[in-house]
């Protein structure tokens, strides 16, 4: 028996170590090796096109995936940055949020899914940043 009937997978963080989205401990009965970089290592290492869009859902690593992606949240080639956050969680939610605006982009938009309302997910959003628009400078005469 392989044991793939009891395979769930959900969540990143359940690979990297350390609880699940809603604080539960997690024992693995395998592990595996990966090989993990921040979003700015691998961009400055493998050069792929540049992003311009950004979504990020990673249950409760959210603070620590915005800062290794400090130097490409600040570059004005990102627009919008979509980050699937807890509220129930309401103090890492208003840290990751004001580090998302420290690198210069507004939060415009905070949406749930109503299915979820039902469900033990209630309380996830998805928070929607875009870069604003740079002022033009009024022309001179």
């Amino acid at each position: 028996m392989t044991g793939f009937r009891q395979l769930a997978l959900r969540s990143a963080i359940r690979w990297l170590g350390g609880p699940d989205w809603e604080g539960r401990s997690f024992s693995p009965v395998v592990k595996q090796a990966t090989l993990g970089f921040t979003i700015d290592r691998f961009i400055e290492q493998f050069h792929p096109p540049f992003p311009t869009h950004i979504k990020i859902d990673v249950d409760r690593l959210e603070n620590a995936l915005v800062e290794g992606a400090h130097k490409i949240l600040c570059d004005t080639r990102v627009k919008s940055l979509l980050i699937e956050l807890n509220a129930a969680r309401e103090e890492n939610s208003k840290e990751t949020i004001a580090l998302i605006e420290s690198f210069g982009m507004e939060l415009v938009a905070k949406r749930h899914a109503p299915e979820l309302d039902a469900s033990r997910m209630t309380a996830v959003y998805n928070y929607i940043f875009s870069r604003p628009k740079p002022q033009k400078e009024p022309s001179r005469v």
